[in-house]
């Protein structure tokens, strides 16, 4: 599933994310450690502030209709296989992702942190990292949202986000017979009566 493959975009995007905010801080680069960005159903702990979560929400597919096959000769020893040959059929789908950056005391950094991720995802960088993954990011927020949690012991979460579709292609491989020419030894021929 790809779930996997956006594991590993958002885990790239925290390396990102962690130089951002040592540059905020007004510390070396070299010095920065990656922010933690977990999926928000999959948290056991709580990472250390600030740090990044993202929900996957639904996955779309398209109709069969946009599908389209691609077949290849199966090789094997170096010969191609006279009996069968390979065909990968591909479906565009789509999935929903919120994701959110959480500050314990600063609005602000939180605001900043979404915003580069919101210009990572938008960026030739951030696209071709993605798209070397099998994904399409495509924001559908213009803009970061506040979506800061307030505790009834009036702790704050500083939260902010925005949202976007990863777009991809599920594929499903398969081995199809050839059909074979009839040899002539297996066609019988009748004579029509008259």
């Amino acid at each position: 599933m790809i779930t996997k493959e956006i594991t590993e975009i958002f885990t790239h995007l925290g390396t990102e994310l962690g130089k951002e905010f040592a540059r905020i801080k007004g510390t070396p680069v070299e010095e920065a450690v990656s922010l933690a960005i977990d999926r928000v159903d999959q948290v056991a702990d709580r990472p250390s502030y600030p740090y990044g979560t993202y929900r996957l929400g639904s996955i779309k597919r398209m109709p069969t209709k946009s599908s389209f096959h691609l077949d290849e000769d199966i090789v094997v020893g170096g010969e191609i296989d006279s009996e069968k040959f390979k065909r990968t059929e591909k479906k565009r789908a789509s999935a929903f992702i919120s994701f959110s950056i959480l500050h314990e005391k600063s609005l602000a950094t939180a605001i900043a942190l979404a915003d580069f991720a919101m210009e990572y995802f938008d960026s030739e960088e951030g696209m071709a990292f993605c798209e070397s993954k099998g994904i399409t990011p495509t924001l559908i927020s213009d803009a970061v949202e506040d979506r800061t949690v307030v505790f009834d012991n009036a702790r704050y979460d500083y939260k902010a986000g925005f949202d976007l579709n990863f777009s991809f292609y599920r594929t499903k491989e398969s081995e199809i017979p050839l059909m074979q020419p009839p040899n002539s030894d297996s066609i019988q021929i009748q004579d029509e009566e008259t």
